[in-house]
């Protein structure tokens, strides 16, 4: 009797994805690149249409001051969790959802018993602790249509929110949109708390993973914001500081604008890797994306900046530096999905260990002897020490 194959969901022929194919592209991979696109584009317009709202740099720099302090203490209450449940899941554990988000809420409820904090800021890192652990269960199992829907969709409602909180609130709106919108996408987390597990067995089975993932999100996040919490304490003059740290921030929206591809690359292929396919291509159709843009950005950066943003005309040159910074971060996020995958989280730790030595240690050797250029300068060689110690790591595990 001859057998037909039944085709469900995504393995259905998709019309206009043959032409994908033909580049060697996958359908998966495009979903989460156009999901990641919207999201740091809208998030992109957020923080640069705020920089047109707020009244001075300082104000800017003072809001994003606040972000990244939250920023670091999220991953107090997220425990490496978020990256345990995507990957545990893409494996079939289904009971590592429930678990975990159990651990979540303690984290949070204990986190803001012992911590002192402004009160939106506590709410910052609730909502957007839930909705990261939402996004979580979401990658686990592959439901890449609903991962586009939530990451153009949070943003968006960050913009909307922002705008008509600053109307009533002025800057403090701001953070108030920005908050508020994470828990309108967090319903898989809180549909997950009906069912929540007392029995932590997987997490048990699981803890040294989990622990390493847990440093190396720390480590990571670090990478991500511990410098704009330290640049206003190089200055005895704070205020000047939070000026400084307005311009690097303008600039570094930008940077995180082109860092769509090295995102999108991790958030792709940490699952795909973890469930045993191996995506070979990867690596080529990531770099090359990353040249482009870094191009791209050297070019179009001052026009902008020059029409939309007059007050930030001094951080151009920095920003046009800062685009080249999303090559060697392609190839770092590449090594983290495929060091995620098999449970080598230690490898990632070490590499972003370097990070934040490497960064931290130029910003209290250079201070702001270089300017705003030494900055940038500092955080380029960052990011390129640590794509070289993970492509060494990487050829020798023969993961190249």
């Amino acid at each position: 009797m001859e057998r037909k194959e039944v085709l469900h969901g995504d393995s259905l022929p998709k019309p206009g994805f043959s032409f994908l194919k033909k580049l060697s592209l996958e359908r998966g991979l495009v979903i989460v690149g156009a999901a990641n696109l919207l999201n740091s584009l809208f998030g992109g317009v957020f923080w640069l249409y705020a920089a047109s709202l707020v009244k001075t740099v300082n104000e800017y720099g003072y809001l994003n001051y606040l972000v990244s302090i939250a920023n670091i203490l999220k991953i107090f209450i997220l425990l490496g969790l978020n990256t345990t449940v995507t990957t545990l899941l893409a494996k079939g554990r289904e009971e590592i959802v429930q678990e975990s988000n159990l651990v979540v809420l303690a984290a949070f409820i204990l986190l803001s018993m012992v911590v002192s904090l402004n009160n939106w800021v506590i709410i910052l890192l609730l909502t957007e602790a839930f909705l990261l652990m939402s996004v979580a269960e979401i990658l686990g199992r592959k439901s890449y249509k609903e991962y586009f829907l939530v990451m153009a969709g949070y943003r968006a409602t960050q913009i909307v929110l922002g705008y008509l909180f600053f109307i009533y609130q002025g800057a403090l709106g701001l953070l108030i949109g920005y908050s508020s919108a994470f828990i309108f996408f967090s319903y898989r987390f809180i549909s997950s708390l009906k069912q929540c597990s007392l029995h932590l067995n997987i997490l048990k089975q699981n803890f040294s993973f989990t622990f390493f993932t847990f440093l190396s999100q720390l480590s990571a996040t670090i990478v991500t914001f511990l410098d704009k919490v330290i640049i206003p304490s190089l200055f005895q003059d704070v205020s000047f500081g939070f000026k400084v740290l307005g311009f690097f921030q303008l600039a570094n929206q930008f940077f995180w604008l082109l860092n769509v591809v090295p995102l999108s690359i991790f958030n792709y292929l940490l699952p795909e890797e973890a469930s045993g396919a191996k995506k070979k291509n990867i690596f080529t159709v990531g770099a090359l994306t990353s040249i482009l843009l870094a191009l791209v950005n050297l070019s179009l950066s001052p026009i902008v900046i020059k029409h939309l943003f007059p007050n930030f005309t001094e951080a151009i040159p920095l920003t046009q530096l800062l685009g080249f910074a999303v090559v060697p971060a392609t190839i770092a996020y590449v090594y983290r999905a495929k060091f995620f995958s098999k449970l080598w989280s230690l490898d990632v730790l070490i590499g972003n260990l370097i990070f934040v030595v490497a960064e931290v240690g130029g910003l209290y050797l250079v201070r702001y002897r270089l300017g705003l250029m030494g900055l940038g300068y500092i955080l380029l060689g960052s990011q390129a020490l640590t794509a070289l110690y993970y492509t060494f790591r990487g050829m020798n595990k023969g993961e190249i």
